[in-house]
């Protein structure tokens, strides 16, 4: 029912400090009306628990580590690392000043992996 979006900025990226990255979560009520995500084995949801997870996941990228995901696809690269610390996302939205970009979780799994795989 709901898709649940929270709106972050990586603080310790140059060049991305004033972008965007909304994660979405595709959730449904259950019987007792708490939310819960659609489609996933580990499908508990709580807003104060996300918010701190995204926190942690967002200040801990740093230039270094992005580099291990680096696959030649900047953005990509970017949303791979944030699909490997928060697996049960739906999708990843991406605002700069000119436009807006979504990506899906099974999209940026298989796109990343078919460009990394490419680079061998």
């Amino acid at each position: 029912m709901p898709i649940i979006g929270y709106k972050k900025s990586f603080k310790n990226l140059k060049g991305y400090e004033n972008d965007v990255f909304t994660v979405n979560f595709d959730l449904e009520y259950n019987e007792q009306g708490f939310l819960r995500i659609k489609n996933e084995k580990n499908n508990y949801f709580d807003v104060g628990d996300f918010r701190i997870l995204l926190d942690e996941v967002f200040d801990k990228l740093t230039k270094d580590l992005l580099q291990a995901y680096d696959n030649g696809v900047y953005i990509l690269s970017i949303c791979k690392y944030i699909v490997d610390h928060v697996p049960t996302l739906y999708s990843i939205n991406y605002e700069s000043k000119t436009m807006i970009d979504t990506y899906l979780k099974a999209e940026i799994i298989d796109n990343y992996n078919k460009i990394k795989k490419s680079l061998k």
